[in-house]
């Protein structure tokens, strides 16, 4: 188990944010695959599509998206896809992921009773207050150290209630677009500079005309390409962030929901 990192035990890659599978039953945990285990498949199949887009972009391969994408079928069942998943998630540690998509605040549970409780219409932030035997002056206190509300949220509210289908779902998306965020930034770095020195720029310039004359976009390919690279990462972390939230207000509903 590594260090506490805004106030969570982070666990290694492959578990999810209660640093468990579900249960602390020994012969359930190792029978089941950990959430990130199940994602693994999805992030393949994303990571490669990137790379199909990547070739038909440069134009080595003039075979339909069909053709390619049966090309790479082969890499799940080997191991091989797998393998590389493994590799392009572990380029980037578990609080960078976080950073990608909370800022300053790496996780979201920093921020569970000081925002998130403050804005989900299932429940009055009073009630969780009092429920939790949470005191406006340790409220204060945990808006000043966010890491201390983040471990509250977890002992008290995450960790009880993270296998009930509510929680667990919104988890295992957050742990899904949280990869799939960092997977798209470790692309849009690597494959933004490979395709500045093997996309054609024969095509031309993209000349966009307007008031104060024509704005010329330099090997216009490259650039939208680029461009849909950017689009990528930031709906993703968008998605992400929002998966996370609800992570945290269902843990909480559902904690208030038991009593």
């Amino acid at each position: 188990m590594q260090p506490l990192q805004c106030g969570v035990f982070i666990p290694a890659e492959g578990a999810d944010m209660a640093g468990k599978d579900g249960s602390d039953n020994g012969s359930k945990t190792s029978a089941a695959k950990s959430l990130n285990e199940q994602n693994w498949p999805g992030l393949l199949a994303i990571t490669a599509l990137n790379f199909i887009v990547f070739v038909v972009v440069i134009g080595i391969d003039p075979k339909s998206f069909s053709n390619q994408a049966t090309a790479w079928a082969f890499l799940l069942p080997a191991g091989v896809g797998l393998a590389m998943i493994r590799v392009i998630n572990g380029l980037v540690d578990a609080k960078t992921k976080d950073r990608l998509i909370f800022w300053p605040h790496p996780l979201p549970g920093c921020e569970a009773y000081s925002v998130y409780a403050k804005k989900d219409d299932r429940f009055i932030d009073d009630d969780v207050f009092r429920e939790l035997g949470i005191s406006q002056k340790e409220l204060r206190e945990m808006k000043k150290y966010p890491r201390k509300q983040n471990a509250h949220w977890y002992r008290k509210v995450f960790y009880p209630t993270q296998d009930l289908p509510s929680v667990r779902q919104a988890n295992r998306n957050f742990l899904f677009t949280r990869d799939y965020t960092a997977i798209s930034f470790v692309m849009l770095i690597a494959l933004s500079i490979a395709g500045y020195f093997v996309i054609p720029a024969a095509d031309g310039n993209l000349v966009i005309p307007t008031a104060n004359g024509n704005f010329v976009i330099p090997n216009a390919k490259w650039t939208l390409y680029v461009g849909g690279l950017i689009l990528q990462y930031l709906l993703v972390r968008w998605a992400a962030r929002n998966y996370g939230i609800e992570t945290v207000t269902n843990a909480i509903a559902a904690r208030l929901a038991k009593h």
